[in-house]
């Protein structure tokens, strides 16, 4: 009986490699050949690869505050992956790893900006208010008196019909006050009840 190997089919994956910063500053090449070596071991070939650069975490990993990010773009197949990623997580100064499947490998490629030079919404400390200033909730630019002013003018140019007024009927009178157009309809008679003036 002769079996006949079927060919492997090969996926795209973008895969973000985070070295040790410490290492990578000692010898960012060393570590990057031993990466390659592993790539080639599990037969998964590296289209690009571009280097990030030392971040600084949100939190700490493995007792590091800054890593060194490298981002891949590779053509894998599944199984070859998987042996790639077990001999990564061996890699004592690879901090952290992850491969995710892409539908092409792009052509060109471009970071996203610094978070110190990027400008978003959520504001950079300096920024932010000083002073017992409070800036307003909607977002606006207007300083806090005059946003406190304009809530002032709003208040007083509330419509009438939002404030009870002193002389309205309270809203259940007992039954005995009841107008005679709110009065039950008598037994038997299916006509609706009469008002005043009628």
């Amino acid at each position: 009986m002769v079996t006949t190997s079927q060919p492997t089919i090969k996926h795209c994956y973008e895969g973000m490699l985070i070295y040790d910063a410490r290492a990578a500053k000692k010898d960012l090449d060393a570590l990057e050949t031993s990466v390659t070596e592993l790539f080639t071991k599990h037969g998964v070939e590296i289209a690009a690869s571009h280097r990030w650069g030392e971040r600084r975490f949100a939190y700490e990993i493995k007792r590091q505050k800054k890593g060194f990010y490298i981002l891949y773009h590779v053509n894998a197949d599944p199984a070859g992956l998987a042996g790639l990623r077990r001999d990564l997580g061996l890699q004592e100064a690879l901090l952290r790893f992850l491969f995710l499947r892409i539908p092409s490998i792009p052509e060109t490629f471009e970071f996203p900006s610094d978070p110190e030079e990027r400008d978003d919404r959520r504001g950079r400390r300096d920024d932010r208010p000083r002073d017992g200033e409070r800036r307003p909730r909607d977002g606006g630019d207007k300083p806090a008196e005059e946003s406190k002013a304009a809530e002032s003018k709003t208040d007083g140019d509330a419509p009438a019909a939002a404030a009870p007024a002193a002389d309205a009927p309270a809203a259940e009178a007992p039954a005995g006050d009841a107008p005679a157009a709110e009065a039950p309809a008598a037994e038997g008679g299916d006509e609706a009840p009469k008002s005043e003036g009628e």
